[in-house]
Formats: structure tokens, sequence, C-alpha cells
């Protein structure tokens, strides 16, 4: 009987030391996901709000900078729809590595695209590290 107390205690206390040792004291933070689009396969126009579905873009025309001038463009959008939109729009900077030219973006602007109608939405760089850029449209209730 004593032998099988102390085999049963024996295996009580394997159990327990296992599910103790099994316990995560320290919490780490959950890890982020990986970006299935890389940086170079974003898109260069981002319609947001579905504005996709109501604007039109022609070839843009980028004008590279040099050491003295910023670099520009310039988008042809159309407008899709049978009635006027409401649309704010701003162009974002990056420098050759892909990195945000952070001073003095600009900010959203605000455009009325009548039907049908296009409009030349354009930009030029405030600083001679800009070397491609983003478009980004979202309505403008």
């Amino acid at each position: 009987m004593r032998r099988m107390t102390v085999l049963a205690l024996a295996g009580l206390g394997a159990g327990v030391g296992s599910v103790l040792s099994g316990c995560d004291t320290v919490k780490a933070p959950p890890a982020g996901r990986a970006d299935t689009i890389k940086m170079e396969q974003y898109p260069g126009i981002v319609a947001q709000d579905g504005l996709n579905q109501w604007l039109g873009f022609n070839e843009p025309v980028f004008e590279t900078g040099t050491p003295d001038r910023p670099a520009r463009v310039t988008v042809p959008t159309r407008s899709l729809a049978d009635v006027g939109m409401n649309v704010q729009y701003r162009f974002l900077w990056f420098d050759d590595k892909g990195r945000p030219v952070r001073t003095q973006q600009e900010g959203w602007r605000f455009i009325n695209i009548q039907p049908r109608a296009q409009v030349m939405l354009d930009s030029n760089a405030l600083e001679t590290a800009a070397k491609s850029w983003r478009l980004e449209l979202r309505s403008a209730r």
C-alpha cells in the first residue's frame, strides 16, 4: 500500500512539474504580419472608397528632378460617372530607397470633377531627394 502511495505521489509530482514548466511566464507581444505586396509592386495611384470604379487614369507625366530642380508629376484623371463628384487627393514623395520624404509633405487637396470630364492632378516635390511618388485619392463627401 505504501509503495502504491509513493508511486501515485511521484506520478502526480511529475505531472504537476510538466504542467508548470510548460507555462510561459513572459508574454511576448504578437508579431506583425508580413505584407504580401512588396514596395515596388505597390500601386502608384491608390483610389480609396470605391473611387477606382468611377475614375480613370491616363499615363502619368513624370519629370525627374535634378540637383537644382525637384521632381514633378502630372496625372491625367477622368470621371467615368454621369454625375459630378467631390474628391480629395494628395501626392506622397519618396527618396531613392523608398522612404517618405517627410519635410513639408502636402496635405489633402479638394477638387470637384464634373461628369465625364478630365482634370490634371499635379504636384512638385518640395525636395530634390524625392525620386518617386504615389497619388492617393478618397471621397470628399
